[in-house]
Formats: C-alpha cells, structure tokens, sequence
C-alpha cells in the first residue's frame, strides 16, 4: 500500500527497484499506469503491519540502524521540531542566534582567535563562523 492508500498489484514485466544507500533509509521505486512512485521501505513496513501513519508522525529505527527494517526495529514517533534542531546542530549549518553571533565577533575581533579555532570552540560549521566574523551575514547584529 502506498502513500495515497493505493495497493499495488504484481504486474508482469514492471521493474521494482530496491535502493540502499550508505547509513539512509532504503527507499523502493514502483511503477505503474505509467507513474513512478518511490517510497521508504521503513514506512511500507509499518503501514503495511500496523496500519497507516498519522499525520504529524514518523517511522523511526529504535536501533538507530535506518536498514534495519524489520518490523520490532520499528515504532512511530511525533514528529517535532527539536529532531529538526538536531539535524542542524549535527550538520553545524543551522542558523545562529543574535548573541553566538556576538560571540564569535568578539572572539574573532578582540580576542584575535582564527575562524577554525572558533569552529572548533562554539562546535559550528568553519563557513558559518567565517561569515559571520566577516560580517558576510548577520548584518543586523551589533557588534559589542
């Protein structure tokens, strides 16, 4: 069953492409009347045992294993924004606040630190701080 509640019938001579990539969720593509859809397998699992997924929510890996898709690896979660946070904070290109912008002003002008050398102490991206030590970005933010 797929997104739109639809159920997919064996078709002869249709391919159904299997995609694993590297520490992601494995994805399958179906294709039929001529449309491709793709899905995550996580969520075909789930829907297809438990039932369709709220909205509002998400399958998530209890093991953290993203193609560990068997069915007691798998549970459903609110989706909230503080998983959007970690991502950003994971990836150090978040946006910053009025005061880690002054921070890294002042650490970067007074203070004589290299950008690399704030990166590493504030646990930021080297552009994001580059930018902002710069004043490339965050112009509205006064300097102290």
């Amino acid at each position: 069953m797929g997104k739109s509640g639809k159920t997919f019938k064996k078709v002869e001579g249709k391919v159904l492409a299997l995609y694993h990539m590297p520490k992601r969720h494995s994805r399958i593509t179906f294709t039929h009347s001529y449309k491709t859809e793709t899905f995550n397998v996580c969520n075909l699992v789930y829907e297809t045992f438990r039932g369709p997924i709220p909205k509002g929510h998400q399958v998530v890996h209890k093991n953290g294993d993203a193609r560990d898709n068997s069915l007691k690896n798998l549970e459903l979660r609110e989706f909230v924004n503080e998983e959007l946070e970690g991502k950003r904070k994971r990836n150090n290109t978040g946006k910053l606040t009025d005061d880690q912008v002054r921070q890294i002003r002042k650490l970067y002008d007074e203070e004589n630190k290299k950008i690399l050398e704030i990166a590493k102490i504030l646990e930021i991206g080297e552009q994001v701080v580059r930018r902002a030590a710069t004043r490339k970005s965050y112009l509205w933010v006064d300097k102290i």
